[in-house]
């Protein structure tokens, strides 16, 4: 005897779901049983600096190490647990802790020497100094006449 089933998309949509969180599952796996943490960053650039920024909530200064080795900058460092008590109970911890690493490769058109870092309120800030050679500037356009803006002259030369 032949079977015939109606074709419900919706069913199509909910097996690929659940797929989906197994397979999302499956790879955070390793990450859920870890014991680390990855604090965000952002880096943005002006004429003068490169900037870091790090989420590093509950992470105290002496808990953070920062190098430069080879123009690659380490940020690295644990986030510790509270201690907890025996009288708590807790239903879902969400928080991360652990030990963190991450690094940054700079250009070589930096001033090592001249790094400097913050950590307040949860974020650390990390300034790194372009070297003089590296910023940017303008130079002056002479004319055919050959008067320069800062009123030196040039001779223009026409090749044909």
């Amino acid at each position: 005897m032949l079977n015939i089933n109606r074709w419900n998309p919706a069913r199509e949509f909910e097996a690929m779901s659940r797929e989906m969180d197994r397979m999302v599952n499956e790879a955070l796996a390793p990450a859920k049983r870890g014991n680390f943490f990855t604090p965000a960053f952002d880096l943005s650039e002006t004429q003068q600096e490169y900037v870091v920024e790090a989420e590093l909530p509950g992470v105290k200064a002496e808990d953070v190490k920062l190098t430069l080795d080879n123009g690659v900058l380490t940020i690295s460092g644990e986030a510790r647990q509270e201690r907890r008590t025996e009288e708590q109970s807790y239903h879902r911890i969400e928080r991360s802790y652990g030990s963190f690493r991450r690094s940054l490769s700079l250009p070589r058109t930096v001033k090592a020497d001249a790094i400097s870092a913050e950590l307040k309120d949860g974020v650390l800030t990390v300034r790194i100094p372009k070297a003089e050679e590296a910023q940017p500037r303008q130079i002056p356009v002479g004319t055919s006449q050959g008067a320069l803006p800062n009123g030196q002259t040039v001779e223009a030369e026409a090749t044909a």
